[in-house]
């Protein structure tokens, strides 16, 4: 019995993650300049996995809420569609946005890059790790009033990338967990933010490893850096799984 319902709460789990679905697409006015160099620091299809197929840009955890200051600022970032939600009060930076989904194992990947003011991408990331640290715990509605709370792995992120942040929210069993993991990077004046939520058993949280590290190696080399053998283990986690 535990077993069963451990699976069905696995499958609302991951449409809770995104809420209703993938969200409309977003008013082009509202996003800024999009610009063709900051596109291409970014996933395309020829980096990614075999078996992804390219999605609409959309708030890859809609569905996931906090009155908590701290979970609440990180799922602000991770949520952006344009940088006042995390930078208010100043025009929407130059961006650019990528996503991709997997059908199985059901995980969606979304990318969003900003061309910030200066200092201002140093402060996000700044924000985002003190944010993950006090952020133990995420919780999520799953309806018909049942809840579950996604509990915290903080992942590797390796020397070559100056400034960055990885962590991973899940819950679960031994055969079944979810979750979402969310990467932000700064290089330069640029923000990337990399966010995957589904489901990360059968091998989905292998999945999720290969396409962050590849986005790191992706941007890292597009500014300046030569990627490395190490990077393609850039976002490799040491999590305690289930």
């Amino acid at each position: 019995m535990a077993r069963t319902v451990a699976a069905v709460s696995a499958v609302v789990l991951s449409a809770a993650l995104t809420g209703c679905g993938a969200a409309p697409d977003p008013d082009p006015a509202a996003l800024g300049a999009r610009i063709p160099e900051l596109r291409g620091s970014m996933l395309g299809p020829d980096d990614v996995p075999g078996g992804l197929l390219p999605a609409a840009d959309q708030a890859p955890v809609s569905g996931m809420r906090s009155a908590g200051r701290d979970c609440a600022r990180l799922l602000r970032i991770a949520d952006a569609l344009d940088s006042r939600r995390f930078v208010p009060r100043v025009p929407p930076a130059p961006s650019a946005a990528v996503a991709f989904y997997s059908a199985e194992p059901a995980l969606t990947f979304v990318e969003h890059g900003f061309r910030l003011p200066p200092g201002e991408a140093a402060r996000q990331v700044a924000a985002a790790r003190s944010a993950a640290a006090g952020c133990p715990r995420v919780p999520l509605n799953l309806g018909g009033g049942r809840s579950a709370r996604l509990r915290r792995d903080l992942l590797f992120v390796p020397r070559r990338v100056a400034d960055a942040v990885a962590v991973r929210y899940w819950y679960g069993t031994r055969s079944r967990w979810v979750g979402v993991q969310i990467l932000v990077a700064r290089f330069g004046a640029d923000l990337l933010v990399l966010t995957a939520p589904g489901d990360f058993s059968r091998g989905g949280d292998r999945l999720v490893e290969t396409v962050a590290s590849r986005a790191l190696a992706k941007a890292r080399a597009a500014h300046g850096g030569e990627p490395a053998q190490g990077d393609a283990d850039a976002a490799r986690a040491t999590p305690k799984r289930p």
